[in-house]
C-alpha cells in the first residue's frame, strides 16, 4: 500500500506508512520521515499502569510523566527522546514490525502489529500493539498506542516510580452511536455487562466464536495464532473460546467485584465491513476495596451480525495491580 493509492482512505494510508516507518533502521532518517507524516502539534499517548490520572483521556501529565507508558505527550518530544535513548535501550536494534490487520476511513486508522527487539539488559522484548491513528488535514494528529504494558514494565523497568493513582470520578455516559448493524452489535456488549446479564452479552457471539487479551510475562501465551488453553481464571490468557470467557466473566463478576457492576463506556467507533475497533474506558470497585478503571481498544471481527473474535488491547500493567493488590 503506497500513499499513491487513492482506493485506500487517508487515515489507513497514513497510519501504515507510521507503522511502518518505526522500523527504518537509521534512527535520523526515521525520524525525519515520522515527522513529514504528523502535524506540528501532534501527540501521542500510551497508557501509564499504577497511575490512572496521568493516563486520562486529553490529560499531558507534563515533565512528571512515568516512563516508558508516560500517558500524552507532545510527537515532537516523543521522536527526539526515542532518537536520542534507543541506542541505549536496544544497542543491537529493533525487529521488523509485522503489521497483520489493517482498516480505516479518512480521519481515523487501526493497525495492529507485533515487534521484537532485544533490550540492553539482555530481556527480549516481543510486544503486540493496537496504534489508533487519527488524521486532520494533511498528517497524523494523535497516535493512541495500547499495548502489553506489563510486558513492557517487566523489561524496561520503571525508571520513574508510577504511583498507584486513581481518577476520582465514573466515566461519563457514553454518546457513542452504532452506524452500522455490526457496530450496534458491538455497542449491545456494554449494557448487558453493566447489567450484569452474560446470557445476553454472550448472545452476540458466534458459537465458535474467541476472545484475546496479550498474556503479560507470558509471551508465548499471547501469540495471535496460538491457544491460550484453559484460562484458569487469569485475565491476560491469549486465545481462549468465547464459551470460557463467559465462564471467566461469570465468576469475576461474583468475585472480583463482589457482585457490583463493571461499568465499560465506548467513546470511538469506527469500521471497514466485518472489522470495527472501538475504544472504551471501564470504572468498576472490586471487592479488595481498589478501583478498575481500564482504557480499551477492542478490535472485533463480525460474522454474519455475530462477533467471531475479539482482541482486547487494555493496560495489562493495571489489571495486575489492581487484581493482584501488589505497591
Amino acid at each position: 500500500m503506497t500513499s499513491e493509492d487513492n482506493t485506500v482512505p487517508r487515515a489507513a494510508q497514513l497510519g501504515l506508512a507510521f507503522v511502518n516507518t518505526l522500523d527504518e533502521a537509521q534512527l535520523d532518517e526515521r525520524t525525519e520521515r515520522l515527522h513529514e507524516l504528523v502535524n506540528d502539534d501532534a501527540t501521542w499517548w500510551i497508557d501509564t499502569g499504577r497511575d490512572r490520572v496521568a493516563g486520562q483521556r486529553g490529560h499531558d501529565p507534563g515533565d512528571g510523566r512515568p516512563w516508558p507508558l508516560h500517558g500524552t505527550m507532545p510527537m515532537s518530544e516523543k521522536l527526539e527522546f526515542v532518537r536520542q535513548i534507543g541506542p541505549e535501550i536496544f544497542p543491537q536494534g529493533l525487529g521488523r514490525r509485522i503489521v497483520s490487520r489493517s482498516f480505516g476511513n479518512e480521519n481515523v486508522a487501526l493497525v495492529e502489529a507485533e515487534g521484537f527487539g532485544i533490550h540492553a539488559g539482555g530481556k527480549a522484548y516481543r510486544n503486540r500493539y493496537a496504534f489508533v491513528i487519527d488524521v486532520v488535514g494533511d498528517g497524523i494528529q494523535s497516535v493512541r498506542e495500547y499495548l502489553d504494558t506489563l510486558h513492557a514494565d517487566d523489561v524496561f523497568g520503571n525508571e520513574r516510580s508510577s504511583m498507584r493513582t486513581t481518577v476520582t470520578l465514573p466515566i461519563a455516559t457514553s454518546a457513542t452511536v452504532a452506524r452500522t448493524d455490526n457496530e450496534k452489535v458491538v455497542l449491545s456488549l456494554w449494557p448487558a455487562l453493566a447489567a450484569s446479564d452474560i446470557d445476553a452479552f454472550g448472545a452476540c457471539f458466534h458459537p465458535d466464536g474467541s476472545w484475546w487479551t496479550d498474556a503479560g510475562t507470558d509471551r508465548d501465551r499471547g501469540a495471535f495464532d496460538a491457544d491460550g488453553g484453559p484460562a484458569d481464571g487469569h485475565p491476560l490468557h491469549g486465545v481462549i473460546s468465547i464459551a470460557e470467557k463467559l465462564d471467566y466473566m461469570r465468576s469475576r463478576l461474583s468475585s472480583g467485584y463482589a457482585g457490583a457492576s463493571i461499568d465499560v463506556t465506548p467513546f470511538r467507533l469506527f469500521g471497514d465491513g466485518d472489522f470495527i475497533a472501538l475504544e472504551a474506558e471501564s470504572f468498576a470497585k472490586l471487592s479488595n476495596g481498589l478501583v478498575y478503571q481500564n482504557r480499551y481498544v477492542f478490535v472485533v471481527e463480525m460474522q454474519g451480525l455475530l462477533i467471531k473474535q475479539v482482541r482486547e488491547y487494555c493496560d495489562t500493567l493495571h489489571v495486575i495491580d489492581v487484581t493482584t493488590g501488589r505497591n
